[in-house]
């Protein structure tokens, strides 16, 4: 199988274009026709043919160009996007309206609305973290204030009551009067003990 564009016949002498073609198992179909101008015309190829064959083929390079550029764009803005969100670093809003509307856009763009609602929920839990502690805070404050209140309140009945059954324990020659003024300040002070812990409980 094969051809020949000028092969000269040793029969005749002059050059001939010459086809063999193999068809298997059947036969050889062979042709020749006499090499002249008109067949190499014939044979040459067509020049406004091959033009156009090379604007074609321009053509589609330049489409297939700009849709491998457009995917390149939407690879490298993808990369860059993953890249920020690894590191923690603030995205772009911009970042995420460029990208071309074809199925890796929409695809690039929903995994940053992901993304996005990521960190929104994170950020939120940050606040309410920070809330929490905040509230506990106000709540040992308001506690060591409580107490120090009680202690304060206390400590001032308890101590009058000391002081009152101290001077009559240590004064033996006390009148009878001053004991017994005594005592009763000691019993108001012991009640208004009694209603402070019935406050506090």
């Amino acid at each position: 199988t094969g051809y020949d564009v000028r092969r000269l016949s040793e029969t005749v002498g002059i050059p001939f274009f010459y086809s063999a073609s193999y068809y298997p198992g059947k036969y050889i179909l062979r042709s020749a026709l006499p090499y002249s101008t008109s067949l190499r015309n014939m044979l040459e190829p067509d020049k406004h043919f091959l033009i156009v064959i090379c604007i074609f083929i321009v053509c589609i390079g330049v489409v297939f160009w700009k849709q491998t550029d457009r995917i390149g764009k939407s690879v490298v803005r993808l990369r860059e996007f993953a890249r920020k969100a690894d590191r923690n670093e603030p995205i772009d809003e911009d970042v995420y309206y460029s990208f071309p509307k074809n199925e890796l856009g929409d695809i690039s763009k929903h995994i940053i609305q992901l993304y996005k609602h990521l960190v929104e929920t994170k950020e939120e839990l940050v606040n309410e973290q920070e809330i929490l502690i905040a509230q506990k805070e106000d709540q040992a404050r308001i506690k060591r204030q409580l107490t120090q209140n009680i202690a304060h309140e206390l400590k001032t009945p308890v101590t009058s009551i000391q002081g009152y059954l101290e001077t009559i324990i240590s004064n033996s020659d006390l009148s009878e009067e001053k004991r017994t003024m005594f005592i009763e300040r000691s019993y108001a002070q012991s009640n208004r003990l009694t209603r402070l812990l019935k406050d506090i409980s």
